[in-house]
């Protein structure tokens, strides 16, 4: 997000594109650096609110969304080879606080 600031100001644009900045990282626009537990947190409820609001779409079609809550720990690819294989938003809860 600083660097988008700083080349607007620079540059004098009237917007930057951001792309895959934003994925899995919903702070994005804002200042604060979420924990490894709020990015958990958020991922198990946007996993619930696809199912809740895509039930007649398969549940794999979430799981490229998931990946990306899952970067920057120890431990990050083998959680990212899980959610991979998950089914249901119970699973991703199951397997995100195991962690």
């Amino acid at each position: 997000m600083e660097d988008a600031k700083t080349k607007i100001k620079t540059y004098g644009v009237d917007g930057v594109l951001v792309g895959r900045s934003t994925m899995g990282n919903p702070w994005f626009f804002g200042k604060h650096e979420p924990t490894q537990e709020e990015r958990f947190q958020v991922a198990i409820e946007h996993s619930r609110y696809f199912e809740e609001k895509h039930m007649d779409h398969a549940f794999f079609a979430m799981r490229k969304h998931l990946s990306w809550y899952c970067r920057g720990f120890d431990g990050a690819r083998e959680t990212r080879v899980k959610l991979m294989q998950s089914n249901s938003s119970d699973e991703v809860e199951a397997i995100l606080l195991q962690k």
